[in-house]
């Protein structure tokens, strides 16, 4: 995935891009940039991350370094 990523990275810098995946291996990618805190959740930057499903996060990259993670939480109406 991080080999994939890289790829889309460099061919559509400074575009907006959506990637869909199954949520496990999100949190795989999200390796590359978070640690596992002692609740075994990701952190990133100190704020813990909540991945449920459905889930939606934003990454913000400048050319391949990832700068700034959201998460975006979805309500149920």
């Amino acid at each position: 995935m991080t080999e994939f990523l890289n790829e889309i990275l460099e061919k559509y810098q400074g575009k907006k891009i959506a990637v869909v995946s199954h949520g496990g291996a999100i949190k795989f990618l999200l390796l590359n940039w978070c640690k596992v805190n002692n609740n075994l959740k990701l952190e990133y930057k100190e704020k813990e991350l909540n991945i449920t499903s459905p889930c939606l996060l934003k990454l913000t990259f400048e050319s391949k370094e990832l700068i700034d993670l959201k998460q975006i939480i979805l309500l149920e109406s």
